[in-house]
This record gives structure tokens, C-alpha cells and sequence, in this order.
């Protein structure tokens, strides 16, 4: 998603603190948010190569996050492994409750691990400028 924003200051080299112009954008979906008044939202942002001056206008480049994903690994997935677990050990009586269970919070362990990662990971991508606004 491309979006206009207003460098508010340089942090240090290549990374700046700018400010969104969209209504639509609101703080909750921002990754990394320094503050928030509004329906406006201030964020960081990388710039390679170029450097911009304090209120400059500029087009950034913002990459969502696949939630889709997230919530595939954290809830479907240990489902998954308690239906199999189910389906495994049904004849067993109170033993197939038992690794029904064990199955499901396996399941859940292995699914929040990447996803934790995935997080980590999503949050550390910075919106990048691309160009000098209109």
C-alpha cells in the first residue's frame, strides 16, 4: 500500500519518523508507532540512499501483514492436531481424551512458536520512502 505522509525528523541515518495523511489509517494498524493523534498516525520509515528534510512531503510504501497466516498457525492448526489425535486413538477410551487433549496443546505449541516469530518478524519491516510526494 502507498500512502502520503510528512517526514517529521530524521532519527539517525536512513531512518526517519513521518507522519501518515490518510484517513483511513488508523494507529491500531500501524507497526511501529511513536505517537498517535487522531486519525493521523506517526511511524518510522527507512529511506535508501536519499535524504529529506524536516516536512518534506513523500510517498511510503507499506507492507501488510498476513494475518490470514497468523491465525491459520495459531488456532487451525492445533485443531488439526487434536482431530488427528482423536481420529488416532479413539478406540482407546479415556486414553484418546487424554492425547485428544495432548494433541491440541501440541498442536498449539507448534503453531504459536513460528507465529510468535512471524510477529517478531512483520514488525521489524519499516515502511519505506519511495518518493518526493506531489
Amino acid at each position: 500500500m502507498i500512502q502520503e505522509a510528512e517526514i517529521i525528523r530524521e532519527i539517525e541515518t536512513g531512518i526517519y519518523e513521518i507522519q501518515l495523511y490518510n484517513e483511513n489509517q488508523h494507529c491500531s494498524s500501524c507497526s511501529l508507532l511513536s505517537d498517535c493523534a487522531g486519525q493521523t498516525c506517526r511511524m518510522l520509515a527507512v529511506s535508501e540512499g536519499a535524504r529529506f528534510e524536516a516536512g518534506t512531503k513523500v510517498k511510503v510504501e507499506i507492507k501488510e501483514k498476513n494475518e490470514v497466516f497468523r491465525v491459520f498457525l495459531v488456532l487451525l492448526f492445533p485443531l488439526l492436531c487434536g482431530l488427528v489425535a482423536a481420529l488416532l486413538f479413539d478406540k482407546l477410551g479415556n486414553f484418546g481424551g487424554l492425547m485428544t487433549f495432548a494433541g491440541f496443546v501440541g498442536g498449539f505449541l507448534l503453531a504459536f512458536i513460528p507465529a510468535a516469530g512471524y510477529e517478531r518478524k512483520a514488525k521489524k519491516v519499516l515502511p519505506r520512502v519511495i518518493s518526493l510526494g506531489d
